[in-house]
């Protein structure tokens, strides 16, 4: 999954700030999922996670020589472990990862719903 644009800016803040825009995030997703776009709903819990953690390349030429995984950092900031915003940001992140499951979920069941309830 690659982020682009606003969650890149977002990556650059204190992660007390980037608590904030992602919370934004989910609750727009959790409105998409009760709207049943579960599309939707997956970008924005996927943003919303991957403002905190997320895979980094650290080959510069990775374009060029191919995404190896000796280059691929995993990276996590959720703030100092123990902390307040820490937890805040797990249990964020456990919120996101349950309904990007449940969205998937939906995704792959609505359209056969949809066709037993024709």
């Amino acid at each position: 999954l690659f982020m682009n644009g606003r969650v890149l800016e977002l990556r650059d803040m204190a992660v007390a700030e980037r608590l904030v825009h992602a919370r934004a995030l989910k609750d727009e997703g959790n409105d998409r999922f009760r709207q049943q776009d579960f599309s939707a709903a997956v970008s924005l819990y996927e943003k919303a996670a991957g403002i905190f953690r997320y895979a980094k390349n650290k080959d510069p030429n990775w374009r060029k020589r191919g995404v190896r995984d000796e280059t691929i950092e995993e990276v996590d900031e959720r703030g100092e472990p123990g902390s307040d915003v820490h937890e805040q940001v797990t249990s964020l992140l456990v919120s996101c990862y349950s309904n990007l499951a449940a969205a998937y979920l939906g995704r792959a069941v609505l359209p056969r719903d949809a066709e037993h309830t024709s």
